[in-house]
């Protein structure tokens, strides 16, 4: 690929990776009117997002092993086409399952966009143009989950909800012709060796699948008290081993996990485990806190979580171009250390907080986010070689897109836990003859035109109910927080392992031969 071309390339990739992302979280919005077209219950609706999620997790990780058997550049334009195909599917559906079945079409040709994007980008751009180019691959990433929800209220407020799938038609087709012009197999893309392994991606599928359901429907149904969570974590945990039994010792696996045993590779994967947990989990908690505790509008909300989408696209183009400079140990251990500050920052919420009070926080974090995501995405394929790439590449981001619907699943867990727990605590404790709890009770009789009585009017213990609900979701959300710093601390450590782009090229030149066996 000469230097001219890598641009085009990047042209090419970069608008189906955006479609992808764009896709997880636009859907969001147009639920409520999903559910009310289909009369559809809440748990069946949210398949719509499960699908999604489900079929583009199980994909990931099989991406070298289609291209292989297809010709990556022609298993690109098919998933491409699939997801463009599927998104108009989904416009026309006529019933909750014709949706859920189109939305896992579109998962499985969106689940191969995001790995094939990075390890093309990689292999492209020379070493010391990394960070450029991981740093425009990391905005397209954000930059769905940024948009989709206002992209996603825009368009049904204006439209109808079909349209937030129709949208992804002329995206989608102009993205077949820049990948037909501009995108080559290259050399050391070999065709496929030996029989397809078969029971390699059932047990990938299987295992994948259960897990994601579990992640999904677990806090729905009160974990492992549902016989139905606690069968699908054992189908899930034996298909996984098996899964991995299987791909160790076959000959021609579909998955080449072999990859792992490349030191950076692994703990950069690690990283953005705890990194996804982190964020994905802080996508979902402040603005619940936000609207169903503080009141604020949904537009307001996306104000102040919007700083953090504003810092991210500010960081991210500055990683990359100190990212040779300074390389990953540095720039990751800021990331860091901004994220847990940020996150004691939050971790101090009280209910007579005001917006700068939560913009600020939201902002350093997005500063910390930017450099670690940008640095993660350069360091993890630094050390692989070209014909490797795509296989560390599908790994990596599967681990990335698990670790955040655990991170998601743990602090739905936790909130629904200490919310209870703290209401029981604080709720102990009211009574006529503790001081605080008499002054609620003149605060709430007051507010409901009541008399100071005891017992208090049912009015008034509605209200008093209210307060200390909100109360114990603000500690709730408090203890989630320092839960996030507290994982980010914990992982710091591990930063010392990464391996810039001197580190990597002066290892490849000290031995012709690969510096693993694979």
């Amino acid at each position: 690929m000469t230097k001219t071309n890598k641009w085009l390339v990047t042209l090419a990739v970069i608008p189906s990776t955006t479609l992808f992302s764009i896709d997880m979280s636009v859907v969001n919005v147009a639920l409520p009117y999903i559910k009310g077209s289909m009369s559809a219950s809440i748990e069946e609706i949210t398949w719509v997002i499960t699908g999604y999620m489900l079929s583009g997790v199980v994909l990931m990780p099989l991406v070298s092993f289609f291209s292989s058997l297809l010709g990556r550049k022609n298993y690109y334009m098919l998933s491409v086409l699939l997801f463009t195909v599927s998104s108009l599917l989904c416009g026309v559906a006529w019933n909750l399952q014709s949706i859920v079945v189109f939305r896992l079409l579109q998962g499985m040709g969106g689940g191969a966009l995001i790995p094939l994007a990075q390890a093309i980008l990689a292999e492209t751009f020379p070493r010391e143009e990394q960070g450029t180019a991981m740093a425009i691959f990391s905005l397209a990433i954000v930059l769905g989950p940024a948009i989709g929800p206002y992209l996603g209220g825009w368009i049904v407020t204006n439209y109808s909800w079909p349209w937030v799938f129709y949208v992804n038609l002329p995206i989608g087709l102009i993205n077949l012709v820049l990948l037909y012009m501009f995108i080559e197999d290259p050399p050391f893309i070999q065709k496929l060796k030996g029989g397809v392994d078969w029971w390699g991606i059932i047990f990938l599928t299987v295992g994948l699948g259960a897990m994601q359901i579990v992640l999904t429907d677990g806090e729905y149904k009160d974990w492992f008290s549902s016989n139905y969570i606690v069968t699908l974590t054992i189908i899930s945990a034996a298909a996984i081993i098996l899964f991995i039994a299987k791909e160790l010792f076959s000959e021609h696996p579909a998955v080449n996990l072999k990859v792992l045993k490349d030191i950076n590779l692994s703990a950069n994967s690690f990283l953005s485990m705890v990194f996804s947990l982190g964020m994905f989990g802080s996508l979902f908690l402040l603005p619940m806190f936000l609207q169903n505790i503080m009141g604020y509008s949904a537009y307001d909300a996306g104000l102040a979580i919007m700083s953090r989408g504003l810092a991210m696209a500010f960081a991210m183009p500055l990683a990359g171009k100190l990212f040779n400079k300074l390389g990953p140990k540095l720039l990751v251990g800021i990331g860091f250390i901004l994220a847990i500050v940020s996150s004691i920052q939050l971790g101090s919420l009280s209910l007579d907080m005001g917006f700068w009070e939560i913009f600020w926080p939201q902002f350093i974090q997005g500063i910390g986010f930017g450099f670690i995501i940008v640095s993660l995405n350069v360091s993890s394929l630094l050390t692989i070689e070209n014909k490797f790439k795509t296989d560390a590449s599908g790994l990596y981001n599967l681990i990335r897109q698990v670790a955040g619907s655990i991170g998601i699943a743990i602090l739905a867990t936790m909130m629904d836990n200490n919310v209870q727990m703290n209401h029981e605590v604080l709720g102990r404790n009211v009574s006529v003859y503790n001081t605080p709890s008499l002054m609620l009770l003149k605060h709430a009789a007051a507010l409901t035109h009541a008399p100071v009585a005891y017992p208090p009017t049912q009015k008034a213990l509605t209200l008093m109910n209210g307060l200390i609900t909100k109360q114990a979701f603000m500690i709730a959300s408090n203890h989630a927080f320092l839960f996030m710093a507290l994982a980010f601390l914990i992982t710091l450590p591990i930063v010392f392992v990464l391996k810039g782009v001197k580190a990597a090229k002066n290892g490849s030149e000290k031995a012709e031969a690969p510096t693993m066996e694979i």
